[in-house]
């Protein structure tokens, strides 16, 4: 009796195997394409941080030694150099964020204080206020 019951016992369990297989495929996520942006930046030797604009928007920096830094985009456009730039003298973040951008900051008014107003040149041309660019205000 225990001999009849091997073949239907092993054709079952075959079956739940496969079904609990196809079941477990089907509810894992699709593989997703990856930000040749931060891709960019992890070949360069960089660390990739997300950040977030005072509108909500959100960045990647790629952070390498001693704390040089670049937005990905601006890295991998060729906007900032591979190795990051220095931004240790950046008082404001909005004055950051213009370098890492790939823009040309320059105070405005306020020099060396919390309150430091300035213009960021960006690539292209296009010349915004430092502020109204972090924000996303004034757009490239």
């Amino acid at each position: 009796m225990i001999r009849r019951l091997k073949v239907p016992l092993a054709v079952g369990l075959m079956a739940l195997c496969m079904f609990a297989h196809e079941a477990l495929a089907q509810t894992q996520p699709a593989p997703q394409l990856a930000n040749p942006a931060s891709v960019r930046c992890i070949e360069k030797g960089g660390t990739l941080r997300i950040e977030r604009r005072p509108d909500g928007g959100q960045y990647g920096v790629c952070v390498f030694v001693d704390n040089y830094q670049c937005e990905e985009w601006a890295l991998f456009r060729g906007e900032c150099p591979a190795g990051g730039l220095r931004v240790t003298g950046y008082i404001t973040p909005a004055a950051r964020y213009c370098a890492i951008t790939g823009g040309r900051y320059t105070v405005v008014a306020k020099s060396g204080t919390a309150d430091e107003q300035g213009s960021c040149a960006l690539p292209g041309g296009k010349a915004c206020d430092a502020d109204a660019y972090y924000s996303g205000t004034c757009r490239r």
